[in-house]
């Protein structure tokens, strides 16, 4: 995770627009390359906490809402893809 970082390591934030912007893209994409296996372990470990709540969808829901931020992420949204499909279907109330 330490190299992760690395990628910013030539970018100054502070200046970013749309001269730096080619940069930045790089940097952030050479970044979600470096955490990908990081993010596929840690689906794999939220795909087993989420397996016994496959039958009670309020629970998996919770569960979603808890880790959303992390669901956001793109490689963890796609591992994760299975577990969403049932609450494609949940009524939420008004």
């Amino acid at each position: 995770m330490q190299d992760a970082f690395a990628a910013f390591s030539g970018v100054n934030a502070v200046q970013y627009n749309p001269y730096t912007q080619p940069l930045w893209a790089a940097a952030v994409a050479q970044f979600d390359r470096a955490v990908a296996p990081a993010e596929r372990r840690v689906a794999g470990k939220l795909r087993a906490q989420m397996h016994g709540l496959e039958t009670n969808s309020q629970q998996l829901l919770r569960e979603f809402e808890r880790h959303r931020e992390l669901i956001r992420r793109p490689h963890l949204a796609t591992e994760l893809m299975t577990e969403r499909c049932p609450l494609r279907f949940i009524r939420l109330p008004r």
